[in-house]
């Protein structure tokens, strides 16, 4: 018999193989480069701290010359992504009209409603903006869910670098107003690696039922499925409860969850934990679109440094 490592490998199993390999690949690059200032400034200091003379070290350019290096490497890890892309055939009929498939496919944003990750800035320009979350939110949950320290944390993660981040609160606005709010989480202690989450989904409650709930899932599985192959959330339900039995029905109809464990809470209600899987086409855009961002980030960097001196005297 063919020793294993000769025997065909499957046509999916290959390009989930190659798509692994970019993220690893993608994946050490960004440790590199957020180890690069700390490495660094130990090699500086050790210098400083030597009997002998030497001569001064250039940071900016140290930093300039790792920059451009790793996205080099990046733009071959996004051809590689875009060949494979190309190689890879249609997912099959089957597949395609699976539950979890058209889930994350008939999700369609309303078109005067964007969602964007949100930041420090937002609060810093709006001064109402961090009480506006806050009274948002816990008049949706009709208890005091957050507070305006808890949201300007979660505002600062998505803060520049937030491509790196593995949590962010994602805002609906309309007109420049936030009508709703959601985080993403790529990994959670209660769930293993490649399992991703969203949760405290909430919309103002006087704009409901208008679409806007769909379109902050659907930015937030967009972004999951960047580094994940399966999404929870989770939920209270309660027997007989019109409100429940709507959640359930939208949660685990529409968005095409499917509860894997049920906890009982006591009269009546139960605890679910729901899973779906990311199909796999969405994964393969999901890591494409976010090894770009952290690329953009990146490449802003570098602009930030200015060019190298030969090139400012030219």
């Amino acid at each position: 018999a063919a020793p294993s490592w000769l025997k065909p490998v499957a046509p999916r199993a290959l390009w989930q193989c190659l798509i692994l390999g970019s993220q690893l690949r993608a994946a050490r690059l960004m440790a590199a480069v957020m180890g690069q200032s700390a490495m660094t400034g130990r090699r500086t200091s050790s210098k400083r701290s030597a009997d002998t003379p030497t001569e001064p070290v250039d940071e900016n350019a140290q930093r300039r010359a790792l920059l451009k290096r790793k996205l080099d490497e990046l733009d071959e890890i996004l051809q590689e992504i875009d060949q494979d892309s190309e190689v890879m055939p249609s997912l099959g009929s089957d597949e395609a009209q699976s539950p979890s498939t058209q889930a994350t496919e008939s999700k369609t944003p309303r078109p005067d409603v964007s969602v964007v990750v949100g930041n420090s800035a937002m609060a810093a320009e709006n001064p109402g903006f961090v009480k506006h979350l806050v009274s948002m939110v816990n008049r949706a949950y009709g208890y005091t869910r957050v507070d305006r320290h808890d949201i300007r944390e979660r505002l600062a993660m998505g803060d520049p670098g937030s491509s790196r981040a593995n949590r962010v609160l994602h805002i609906a606005l309309c007109d420049g107003t936030a009508v709703g709010c959601m985080s993403s989480t790529f990994r959670v202690p209660w769930a293993e690696e490649g399992c991703g989450h969203w949760g405290l989904l909430v919309v103002d409650v006087d704009r409901q039922g208008q679409g806007i709930a769909s379109a902050l899932v659907a930015a937030a599985e967009e972004r999951l499925a960047g580094a994940c192959v399966e999404i929870q959330i989770e939920y209270e339900y309660t027997h007989g409860e019109e409100y429940s039995d709507r959640l359930k029905a939208w949660y685990e109809g529409k968005c095409g969850f499917r509860c894997s464990s049920n906890g009982s809470r006591g009269f009546g209600t139960e605890f679910r934990k729901c899973r779906k899987p990311i199909p796999e086409d969405a994964r393969r855009r999901g890591r494409r679109q976010r090894i770009a961002s952290i690329r953009a980030e990146l490449a802003a960097e570098l602009a930030d440094l200015g060019p190298q001196p030969d090139e400012a005297e030219m």
